[in-house]
């Protein structure tokens, strides 16, 4: 009887904690759902409003797009591998960013990874946002399954470049430059819109604000430190690096809601 009773506790147990997602399974550092759940406090544009029509006069607009230059470049970020995207961020951090000679920063980029797909996923399920392919009709350069609302793409985009401004805090502008490249090419793709897009911006960086409150982290942010100093600086022969500004100027203007800062050097 004492033994049922302990199973029927522990089932229980389950069931209002693990089961019901309080606690969720990973290796990121906020495992709770709770930790997750706070985070959730931007909501995408209600139909009619003033930006939910921005964001379909922009995806109309993003159509032509279509086949240029920019939309391969799109093509090429939705595709990108995780050593490819961190490697994207060469240029902008002005070092050679191998993820082989770096495993402290992969691994400590894929915990926290596991954090922001985690919210992403958890937003996505609540708002059931359509993607704008699919409510607006046009071309896309790919077509995902799921929702709209926030971009998990643009989340990992914007989770590597902080934390890159972690080591190359004096590189910021442009490596936050290169992250809203990344998130716009979504946009391009035609599989999110602009605000999903742009929350993505304001979710890393709550994420963040979280993250360094923790001690595990700032103790992974010490061990990784050593290595991305010994990174070699990045040989610029071809001039890649000083035509990257000119080929990702913005398509579209952001909304005024969150706080931007762009280097001199790029058009909006």
């Amino acid at each position: 009887m004492r033994k049922t009773r302990k199973l029927t506790i522990a089932v229980l147990g389950c069931a209002t904690l693990f089961c019901s997602g309080y606690y969720l399974s990973g290796n990121g550092y906020l495992n709770r759902y709770g930790e997750q759940r706070m985070m959730l406090d931007v909501t995408p544009p209600p139909f009619g409003s003033a930006e939910q029509q921005r964001d379909e006069k922009i995806f109309l607009k993003t159509r032509n797009y279509t086949g240029s230059a920019r939309w391969k470049q799109a093509i090429n970020d939705a595709k990108a591998t995780q050593a490819e995207l961190i490697q994207s961020f060469s240029c902008a951090t002005g070092h050679q960013l191998d993820p082989k000679n770096m495993p402290n920063f992969v691994k400590l980029f894929t915990k926290i990874d596991e954090d922001a797909e985690r919210l992403t996923r958890q937003s996505k399920k609540e708002f059931k946002i359509p993607r704008p392919y699919i409510a607006y009709g046009g071309a896309s350069c790919a077509r995902p399954s799921g929702y709209d609302y926030p971009s998990g793409h643009a989340m990992e985009g914007w989770t590597v470049a902080r934390l890159l401004v972690e080591f190359f805090p004096e590189r910021r502008a442009a490596i936050f430059t290169r992250a809203r490249s990344f998130a716009e090419s979504r946009v391009i793709c035609g599989v999110h819109s602009v605000s999903a897009v742009e929350v993505d911006e304001h979710y890393s960086e709550r994420l963040f604000e979280r993250l360094k409150k923790l001690k595990t982290f700032q103790n992974d942010l010490s061990i990784t430190q050593s290595e991305m100093e010994k990174l070699k600086e990045w040989s610029d022969k071809n001039g890649k690096c000083e035509k990257f500004p000119a080929e990702y100027v913005k398509p579209f203007s952001i909304r005024t809601s969150f706080s931007y800062s762009y280097p001199a050097h790029v058009v909006r």
